[in-house]
């Protein structure tokens, strides 16, 4: 995904917090910023798709979180020990009840990208956006991040950059698509069929995709492809195409001045009214709407 549209996510916290967060001035490999703890106030506004992926770590404070993404919107208890993980290029909905302290870690897509090539994958998979989210080893591997960055050690860079290279190892291999428990060839679709499916439609957003192409991308019957997709993602091929062709449409228009029609034509609709009817279907409001709405937030 090019950076285009994308903004960046510190501006994004510094609008929701009404200032800037605390970052440190030091700049970590890719470009990776740091915060240390602190106290994030109650708020309620749309974030839009940001250039890093974001990771919010919560140390004290209750209340509650809704999250509305995909059209769905959400309630999730606010812990100390609970993470959100906002994943580069995913937009959405969010409001807090109350005051908690937090750290925020601002990791870059090239961070990540050089941590999947050392894994051997052959592109970054889909990250998953999450909130409130229990993950004993990432949580710790944070709470040591922010200790470090608050207490500025001997050799505390070294050790940052090691703490870094750790957290993009579990959120490849613990909050990406293809680590999802279904994603098993016993169930559904091995995690190769399942990321190749997956970068091919994000890829050719724009074109009519053929059940055919994406069954051959997979060694698999036309057949035997729907059904392991479904038990692999829990959705229909077409569902979750639409899913990437709304998410693509919705930031379009949050962050560029394309017509709606164009916009349409990129996110693969042939015509305006069939465009608007999936949006609303799925957004609640029209393509219009929706862009009016995000120009007054």
């Amino acid at each position: 995904m090019a950076d285009h549209g994308l903004v960046s996510s510190i501006t994004a916290v510094t609008k929701i917090l009404g200032s800037a967060p605390p970052i440190i001035p030091e700049i970590f490999n890719g470009g990776t910023r740091l915060t240390g703890r602190y106290v994030n106030v109650p708020f309620d506004t749309y974030i839009p798709a940001m250039k890093e992926h974001v990771l919010v770590a919560h140390y004290s404070g209750g209340g509650h979180t809704w999250a509305k993404i995909d059209g769905k919107r959400l309630m999730y208890p606010t812990f100390p020990g609970r993470i959100t993980f906002v994943p580069r290029g995913h937009d959405s909905e969010r409001s807090t009840s109350a005051p908690f302290k937090v750290s925020n870690t601002f990791l870059s897509q090239d961070r990540l990208v050089e941590c999947a090539n050392q894994l051997n994958y052959s592109r970054v998979p889909d990250l998953i956006d999450r909130q409130n989210f229990s993950d004993p080893k990432l949580f710790t591997l944070l709470n040591l991040l922010c200790e470090e960055v608050e207490s500025r050690e001997a050799a505390s860079r070294l050790f940052i950059e090691q703490l870094l290279d750790l957290i993009c190892i579990q959120l490849l291999r613990g909050h990406s698509v293809s680590s999802l428990p279904n994603f098993s060839a016993h169930v559904g679709l091995a995690p190769w069929q399942a990321q190749r499916v997956l970068d091919y439609m994000r890829d050719n957003l724009d074109r009519d995709i053929g059940l055919q192409e994406l069954a051959d991308l997979t060694n698999l019957s036309r057949s035997h492809f729907c059904g392991a997709f479904r038990k692999a993602t829990g959705r229909t091929p077409h569902q979750w195409l639409m899913k990437l062709r709304i998410q693509a449409a919705r930031q379009l228009l949050a962050c560029s001045a394309l017509p709606i029609v164009e916009i349409a034509l990129n996110v693969g609709y042939q015509t305006h009214s069939a465009f608007s009817v999936a949006f609303r279907r799925s957004v609640g409001v029209t393509p219009q709407e929706y862009r009016r709405l995000y120009s007054r937030s």
